[in-house]
């Protein structure tokens, strides 16, 4: 009788197989939404950072 795992995340008792790696059908997503606006978030921070540097270093004293 085969078994089937009950959460995909608990490790298994033996390592898996070559053939039972390749006959996986669910792949996750490279990079999910959420990913991606954090890293633009994060990406706005730091450029209007170094904008606001520019300006304070191009202003009059």
């Amino acid at each position: 009788m085969r078994s089937f795992l009950s959460h995909p995340h608990r490790p298994l008792d033996r390592p898996r197989t070559l053939p039972e790696l390749d006959a996986r059908n669910e792949h996750e997503p490279i990079a999910t939404s959420a990913m991606v606006g954090r890293i633009g978030l994060l990406l706005l921070i730091v450029l209007s950072l170094a904008l606001a540097a520019q300006l304070f270093a191009g202003a009059p004293r």
